[in-house]
């Protein structure tokens, strides 16, 4: 592994238009000159705000629940994951530049199997209505210093066996105004400007390929709205759920997010023509396909595989 000093070039694509009901669901607004653009400056969802009693009571659990701190890491690989390095992927050379995704609808499994709701507690901003957001880059190139690598849940005391969770923001919070919203649901590089929802996982960076960049974006998509501009439902949900019940401890457990995984099979140094570089959840985007598998999520007629991309340590 070697870091990469040198500033990756600019990029120019234009990006295919989605359907979004009988108006066309237009693709991801990261596809200007530069597609760094979208980083957060620090402004964006900073100030966060009271995001009250949450979606999914967020608030905190019954009595006798007790606050437990979940820790996450990022590694490419097994080679612990860092902003602005560069590691051998599938004979290329990548740089990553963002990684954040929103997590929600926790619940944990106790030892005789049974699944508990947790709670997210309110946390801004980076927690609240239900969903967190972690944050694994640190400005490298353009975004913010601050990091979120732990989720703050209220659940029950003792003993887990396991833990579950969804990759993806609740239908209810996903489609409101990202100016308006609670954190953090407020941070604008996570939101598809077109208003068709956030993005649920987030990874920029370049490859020997495409050095000009690449964007690897997932959310709901074929979302059609009414009248008044409302999204009132998605075809392509795009929620991927993940359950981790092996030998799994709440203060001691490690839930690990794999890039080296997600990015098996996909490949990171040729696009297919008039689409995105490399996926931004375009349902006729071929180039998407190994990426859903690998988060467990159909892509067309193909059913999603088996999810690898977290495990525990």
């Amino acid at each position: 592994m070697r870091r990469s000093h040198a500033p990756m070039p600019l990029w120019m694509l234009a990006l295919p238009l989605l359907t979004l009901g009988a108006c066309g669901h237009k693709s991801d607004d990261d596809s200007g000159a530069d597609h760094d653009h979208d980083h957060d400056d620090g402004a964006d969802g900073a100030d966060g705000g009271d995001s009250g009693d949450g979606a999914d009571g967020a608030d905190g659990g019954d009595g006798g629940d007790s606050t437990r701190t979940l820790q996450f890491s990022a590694v490419v690989d097994g080679t612990n994951f860092a902003c602005g390095d560069t590691y051998a992927l599938g004979g290329s050379d990548v740089v990553f530049d963002d990684l954040r995704f929103y997590l929600t609808e926790f619940y944990a499994i106790d030892g005789d199997g049974s699944t508990v709701q947790l709670s997210i507690v309110d946390e801004a901003p980076w927690q609240g209505e239900g969903v967190v957001l972690l944050d694994f880059e640190d400005g490298c190139r353009g975004g913010t210093a601050e990091l979120r690598t732990t989720v703050e849940v209220s659940g029950p005391a003792g003993a887990w066996s396991g833990v579950g969770f969804t990759m993806g923001v609740p239908f209810a919070v996903n489609h409101s105004d990202v100016a308006a919203a609670p954190a953090p649901m407020n941070v604008s590089s996570m939101f598809w400007s077109w208003n068709a929802g956030h993005k649920f996982l987030k990874v920029d960076g370049a490859s020997t390929g495409l050095p000009g960049g690449f964007s690897i974006h997932t959310g709901s998509t074929m979302c059609e709205m009414d009248d008044g501009g409302t999204v009132t439902g998605c075809a392509n949900e795009n929620r991927a759920q993940f359950e981790l019940a092996t030998a799994f401890d709440p203060d001691t457990s490690v839930v690990v997010f794999d890039l080296g995984a997600l990015l098996d099979g996909v490949d990171l140094d040729n696009n297919t023509a008039d689409t995105a570089p490399v996926c931004m959840a375009a349902p006729n985007d071929p180039d998407c396909a190994p990426l859903f598998s690998n988060l467990g999520l159909p892509f067309g007629d193909a059913p999603g595989g088996p999810p690898t991309v977290f495990s525990v340590q």
